[in-house]
Parts: C-alpha cells; structure tokens; sequence
C-alpha cells in the first residue's frame, strides 16, 4: 500500500527562470506556461510555442546548478551548469504523467527534488511512466558532489526502478512493481554502495496461470533462482442442503454441515470444519479413530464464492502459508468496504502432528498477510479508506513464532471526528513480543488554497 499525503503548495524561487514547487512534503522542479489554452492537461499545451525551461539548485556539500528543458510530452533534456553555460548531461524519455499536475498555468513536475540515499546531498529522482496499477517507474540521479549520476541496476540490466524506496539504516532500495490480480508482480532488495548497486533478494509472483508460481532469488552479480514455490491452493467447500441454492435460505436449527478434508504434507493430517450457523463454525481433528474438537472458528458469506451446483465459501482455505512443504489452514474471518482480508493463521506442525495457530502483536487476526520465504518475514496491511486507520506491519517468522520488527500507522480519525485537522503518522517498533510507539508526526492535508 502506498499512502499519499498532500500538502499545501508554497512557490520557491532559487534563481533566474529557476523554480520548484513543495508538493506532498517535497520539492518538485516547476514550469511556467505562457500558451496554454487548457491549463488542467498536457494535451492543452502548444508544444511549437512553449519553451519550458527550468532551473534549480541541489543543495548538498556543495551547490550543484542543473536545469530541466522539456521539448514535448515525450522528451525532456537534463542540462548542467558548466564554465558559465548551460550543457545538455542527457536527453530523457517521459511520458504524459511526468507533466500531469498542472495548475494556474504552472507545470509542478515529476522530477522530484530529495535527498535520496540520505547523504546530506539532494538528488533527482523522475516519475517518468505508470500503468493501470498505478507503478510508478522511476529515473534516480545520485548527487557525487559534482554531479548528478543516474544510478543503473545492473541485475537487470536497466536504469528504471519500480517504486524505489531507500532504507537509511539497512543501506538497500526496495522496489516493487504491481500486476493486478492477473498478472505477475515482483518486489526486490538492492544494497547501496555510493553509487553502485548490488542485488540482494527478489520475490516473483505469476498470477497468470491457473495455479500462483512464486519465484523466490538471491543477489550475487546477477540474480540467482533459489526456489520455486507453485501455489495448489484449494479451498474447503460445503454442499448445499437438498432444496436450497443461497446460504440465507439455510435453516442452520435443522442444519449443520461439515467437510472432511486432508492437508499433505509429512504427515498427511486429517480435519473437519462444521458450519454452525452463517457465521460460527468448529474445527475438528482426527486422533485416535475419532473427530476431537480443536477450535472455534468464524467465517463469513462471500458473495462470489459459490454456486449453487458446487457449493459454497472461500472463507477456508487450505495452502502451505509459510513454504516449508506441508499445507496449512488460513480462515478469512471477515472483510469491509475497503477490501482487508481478516485471518486467523493454523500452522502445521510436524512434531506434535497438528495444526498451531500463529498469534501475532495486533490482536487476534492478521490483516491480509503475505509471507516472504527468503527473509522469512509476515508483512500485513490495512486498508483504512481516507477517514480511519491504515497500517503496514513486519513480522519475522521463526517455526511456529511470529515476532513483532516495525510497523506503520497512518490515522485520519482525528480529521473524522472533528477533533483536528490533521493525520498522525505512527512509527512503532517490536520489543519483547509487542509494538512500542518510537516516533508520531502530525501532517495537514490538502487544502484548495495556494500560496
């Protein structure tokens, strides 16, 4: 999840014709239009008359002048200041988003004024192309006190990075490309050593076949396959009774059903889960020739989940979560209006030849999560909508042991209750099995107003 704050624009000038503009927390190089006849697009934007030139200063050890020149929606020119000129370093391919906030006739760009890699030195990095998922390609262009380098990932051999985000304290780029339900997604760790970059760990994800394929890579010079993990996930299906075809036609005083099922693994174990009602449920486990209760659980009716000729709910399902070959249960306890998937995790654990279920820091369910097996980490995310309280949370995995490293907390609610006007951004971090409150920022949304 990628959580935006904006902010209020305030105009800086730093020199002749130079400008950037504060944006979401940031400065980003601006551009005066002195033709448009539709300031809201850049198709408004007449591209034989304008001659959009901007220049800025990077700040750092030492006060570095560059300039940006966009000849169209397509081709942009990065110019340094050298012997008292103005010197093309090198063109750049952009599209329509890299201009796409234009306001009162000024351009605010995506050419993103900051100080990256956390030097002390401020860099450009350029939002040059997205997609319908909303990826956000990127240019990075570290500043080496003399000049801007644009930083190469020679793992795979090319100068765009998807979503990059630097971790000061690990030293390393994450980055993360998005492929919708149905298609493939990747997400990878870079160690960053001045200006060179190295491969950590890469995580692939296919969707587009019929069974999830995970690929899972370690870094050296290039990337290595390390495993391959395909997904066999299968659900637990109930039958309707005879005569009805919609769960709120079940008369669950006269009704209870039950399936049977065997999760694979060391040892293949056998289970039950019986409906109570529309929403309570039991667990059983074969021992000893007979079904012993193991837990209570919840589910919820899916409202795409079944048919009437195959039978019902995807609230239970059967798939080996954390990658160590033997399937586990996952319950899908609830959702709401924003799309979270509320679980209760059942680890299967070979020695005691059960299922454990995984307790976390939060509270007693896990919030849509994802496992990673080369770090061995859980990472959860809540989605709040724009008035409560969205989070992502880090946990590592150890056998049957979760354990609390860092979690961020975005909260509107002070601005939905009236109490304020503006969020609280949350840092905690864990500490002896629970989350500790280390740091807590107020920041002001978007108003209309400018300055």
């Amino acid at each position: 999840m990628k959580t935006i704050f904006p902010f209020l624009l305030i105009l800086f000038t730093t020199g002749v014709n130079a400008q950037t503009k504060l944006y979401e927390d940031y400065n980003y190089v601006a551009f005066d239009l002195k033709y448009a006849k539709d300031t809201t697009t850049v198709d408004g934007i007449d591209w034989k008359k304008e001659k959009l030139f901007s220049e800025f200063t990077l700040k750092g050890k030492k006060d570095i002048k560059y300039a940006i020149s966009i000849q169209n929606q397509s081709s942009a020119s990065l110019l340094s200041f050298q012997k008292g000129k103005w010197e093309v370093q090198e063109k750049i391919n952009i599209t329509g988003l890299t201009l796409r906030r234009i306001a009162n006739k000024v351009i605010i760009s995506e050419f993103k004024i900051i100080d990256f890699d956390n030097d002390g030195n401020e860099d450009l990095v350029c939002w040059v192309n997205t997609n319908i998922n909303g990826n956000q390609w990127s240019l990075i262009y570290l500043n080496d006190n003399q000049k801007l380098v644009k930083l190469w990932n020679d793992a795979d051999e090319t100068d765009i990075w998807a979503r990059p985000v630097y971790d000061a304290d690990a030293k390393t780029i994450r980055t993360q490309r998005d492929g919708g339900a149905n298609g493939t997604s990747d997400e990878s760790v870079f160690a960053l050593d001045g200006l060179e970059t190295y491969p950590v760990s890469k995580h692939v994800q296919n969707r587009e076949e019929e069974n999830v394929t995970d690929y899972y890579y370690t870094g050296g010079e290039k990337w290595e396959l390390a495993q391959t993990f395909e997904d066999n996930t299968r659900f637990v299906v109930f039958k309707f009774p005879n005569g009805v075809d919609a769960v709120e036609d079940i008369d669950w005083k006269k009704e209870s059903l039950s399936t049977e099922f065997v999760l694979k693994g060391v040892t293949p174990l056998k289970f039950k889960i019986t409906l109570t009602d529309s929403s309570n449920a039991v667990l059983y486990e074969f021992k000893n020739n007979q079904w012993v209760k193991k837990e209570e659980l919840f589910w919820f009716e899916w409202p795409d989940g079944y048919d009437k000729n195959n039978g019902f709910t995807y609230s239970f399902k059967i798939t080996d979560f954390n990658r160590d070959g033997n399937e586990d249960l996952v319950c899908w306890t609830h959702t709401n209006v924003n799309g979270n998937e509320w679980t209760n995790i059942y680890l299967n654990d070979p020695e005691s030849k059960s299922l454990v279920k995984l307790e976390n820091a939060d509270e007693d369910v896990w919030a849509s999560p994802e496992f990673d097996k080369l770090t061995n980490t859980i990472v959860c995310n809540t989605v709040s909508g724009a008035f409560g309280k969205s989070y992502i949370s880090t946990y590592t995995l150890e056998g049957l042991i979760a354990t609390p490293v860092l979690k961020k907390e975005t909260d509107f609610s002070e601005i939905a209750n009236n109490t304020g006007d503006s969020a609280v951004l949350r840092t905690y971090k864990g500490e002896n099995g629970i989350w500790k409150l280390v740091s807590e920022e107020k920041i002001k949304p978007e108003t209309n107003d400018e300055q």
